[in-house]
């Protein structure tokens, strides 16, 4: 937008410009919002491989024998599969 563009909106009044302020006050939080949100904090990943990949890293995390004490009991017996 230009600057003749403002000043036009701004020769309407008071009413006109007050209300383009407040329409650009909601983009500016609506895009504030969707940068706040992303992939770590956001139950909405934007891409389908961030969820394939966290879901990777979780079954590398619980696979079978990773973590050999989490197997034992308290005695230190191995647990009979």
């Amino acid at each position: 937008m230009k600057r003749e563009d403002i000043e036009k909106i701004y020769d309407f009044g008071k009413d006109a410009t007050v209300n383009f302020i407040m329409q650009l006050v909601e983009r500016i939080e609506k895009l504030e919002n969707q940068i706040a949100k992303n992939s770590r904090n956001s139950s909405n990943h934007r891409h389908p491989m961030d969820l394939k990949n966290r879901k990777r890293r979780a079954a590398k995390e619980n696979a079978p024998g990773k973590n050999l004490a989490a197997s034992q009991d308290i005695r230190g017996r191995h647990w009979k599969w």
